[in-house]
């Protein structure tokens, strides 16, 4: 049978349907007569509904950016259920061909994407309920939990129709008729707030901002206050909290606002007391990659002023795509605001000066700040006119590479978008099938095709596959090629690039074809633009 999710994605649908199960379980359990309300109701049924959002955001990341979609880029540790929630919405909007992991055989893909945030609206609050309920055992009441469940639930369904999804989520629970109508329990939490009882208060307020979701891509500062209100209420808190209400309506709380002070730092060269510091000249050769990237992007620059074309060799744009551009060393506030064009305009000419298959370009295309795509555009083509491949590679991608950078569609019909994207969509396919592929290949003489089938089984990169197969750990003997090139072929994830890299490195391995399409088509799926 193929594969249509990976190991890990698996893993979190299936708990995560089972946390929500249970979840909408223990609110149809019945009470004793006279039984009082306690501030502890519904903290149990609160927790379980916000693990199963939480596993249902980063199973949603896991399928579509692997291991790296989870984690902190800094420090390694598995993103929070906000910060994943936050990635989560901002790569909705980001126009790449990889949404399709989770859009894949949906007829109208954008309005589905569409739908899904909509209906992760209220995730954040649900999450901020979850940690009250964990951490301080507070609860809310039996209605608010049920619409909280019923978001999820809802999130699940919109999933599952996608066809790779759907066989893996027949398991969402059923919601039965909510118990009340939103705008009457929202009238009723309200007149909680009102209540001199500082318990219903806070839980009143916890419970309103679950019925009615925030839309905001950023977090708002009312949510901060949330937080804390359910634990320490204060004065403050509560009036912006209420004031917030005040503004909402049903599925829109508007902003309260929110910022930062930052500390201005001038260079002034005039000043005859200033430290003189040339650190060029500290350096007689650029070891680690963030000096290696300054040192090509200040050559290409100045080279460029003289009517020369300086670029980095592809064999470097190769090894910064394996790294990422958020593993190079730049500072993580450039990464988030975007670089400017003069900043990587080197690297995408030199992924198109390169006489055979193009190399990787869109990872840096997607990191230009977006006001500065028509200045990329106008270097690209100052460096044409310094070289024919360059000026004739454009004509195709510079459509492409604009759209990128602005994280749009491609607006006009590309046979160059059309043909990687098809490529992408083919690598899938192969990738579902390796495993079948390999069994049919495997002979009882060759007891390495089953050593492989079980790392190819295991892993969902192909890493490790790759790497045993080039270095000789899995021994093929004259088989080793053929073997190491349908590896490579299937290959979809960043991580793979690294060993593919390598691959492209030996010549012995006879594999450099295929090692350059797949970082091509790799870049293209996690960068490039999708197609209206």
């Amino acid at each position: 049978m193929p594969r249509l999710l990976k190991n890990e994605t698996q893993q979190r649908i299936v708990v995560s349907q089972q946390a929500l199960r249970l979840a909408f379980s223990l609110l149809s359990n019945p009470k004793a007569v006279g039984y009082e309300r306690q501030s502890t109701d519904g903290a149990l049924e609160m927790g379980l509904i916000g693990t199963a959002a939480d596993l249902a955001i980063s199973a949603c990341l896991y399928e579509i950016y692997g291991h790296q979609g989870i984690i902190r880029e800094d420090s390694g540790f598995f993103l929070t259920a906000s910060e994943a929630l936050s990635k989560f919405r901002r790569t909705l909007s980001s126009a790449f061909p990889r949404l399709e992991a989770i859009s894949s055989g949906v007829k109208e893909p954008q309005q589905h994407l569409g739908r899904f945030k909509e209906a992760c609206s209220s995730f954040a609050v649900i999450f901020t309920a979850r940690a009250s309920a964990l951490h301080a055992g507070a609860g809310t009441s039996y209605d608010v939990a049920f619409f909280a469940g019923k978001s999820v639930a809802s999130f699940l369904s919109i999933l599952a129709e996608s066809q790779k999804w759907k066989p893996y989520l027949r398991d969402i629970p059923d919601v039965p008729a909510l118990p009340k109508d939103r705008r009457l329990l929202a009238q009723e939490l309200a007149t909680a707030v009102s209540s001199k009882d500082k318990t219903l208060v806070t839980s009143g307020l916890s419970g309103l901002f679950l019925v009615l979701p925030e839309l905001s891509s950023k977090e708002p500062e009312w949510l901060s206050a949330l937080q804390r209100v359910q634990v320490t209420p204060r004065r403050k808190d509560i009036a912006i909290l209420i004031t917030t209400l005040k503004k909402a309506n049903i599925g829109d709380i508007v902003k309260v606002g929110k910022g930062t002070q930052a500390m201005p730092i001038k260079i002034d060269k005039s000043n005859p007391l200033g430290l003189p510091v040339y650190p060029q000249a500290m350096k007689k050769k650029f070891e680690n990659l963030h000096d290696q990237w300054a040192g090509y992007v200040a050559t290409a620059n100045a080279e460029l002023d003289k009517n020369i074309l300086s670029l980095p060799p592809v064999e470097a744009i190769y090894r910064f795509s394996a790294f990422g551009i958020e593993n190079i060393g730049l500072p993580d506030e450039e990464i988030q605001n975007g670089l400017s064009a003069h900043s990587i305009w080197p690297f995408i000419a030199g992924a198109l000066h390169y006489q055979g298959t193009k190399g990787p370009c869109f990872f840096v295309a997607r990191i230009v700040k977006p006001t500065e795509a028509g200045q990329l555009s106008a270097l690209l083509r100052k460096t044409g006119g310094y070289s024919k491949r360059i000026e004739k590679a454009l004509i195709d991608y510079e459509p492409l590479l604009i759209a990128a950078a602005k994280h749009e569609l491609v607006k006009c019909p590309s046979y160059l978008a059309t043909s990687l994207i098809e490529a992408v969509r083919l690598r899938e396919t192969k990738r579902q099938m390796l495993v079948d592929k390999l069994q049919k290949r495997s002979t009882s003489s060759q007891p390495a095709y089953q050593d492989l089938i079980s790392v190819v089984g295991k892993y969902d990169a192909l890493e490790q596959a790759i790497m045993q197969v080039a270095t000789d750990k899995v021994e093929f003997g004259s088989e080793k090629l053929p073997v190491l090139r349908l590896l490579i072929e299937a290959a979809t994830e960043r991580d793979d690039i690294k060993a593919i890299d390598y691959v492209e490195k030996r010549p012995e391995l006879k594999a450099e074809t295929q090692a350059r399409k797949a970082i091509r088509e790799i870049d293209y799926a996690f960068f490039g633009p999708q197609s209206q």
